[in-house]
């Protein structure tokens, strides 16, 4: 988990009145992106505690086929 991917925005960051509120926010993740690449430098396994929880992050994930048809049965049906 690091900085380094970028960010996402909150889903209500478009609405009316929310300007200063993304300026403020996108002053806020760019100090941690670089703080955690300052960071990183120095230690690449302390850089996991310095993102904020808007970055984004790269995982990958390994199943059987059985553990797949599970997942896809709970994410396909209707609620």
């Amino acid at each position: 988990m690091t900085a380094v991917h970028g960010y996402d925005y909150p889903e209500y960051i478009d609405l009316d009145g929310m300007e200063e509120f993304k300026q403020e926010y996108d002053k806020i993740m760019m100090e941690v992106t670089e703080l955690a690449q300052k960071v990183s430098k120095d230690d690449t396994y302390v850089t996991q505690y310095v993102g904020a929880l808007g970055h984004l992050v790269r995982t990958t994930f390994e199943m059987d086929p059985g553990q797949i048809a599970y997942v896809v049965e709970l994410r396909t049906t209707p609620q």
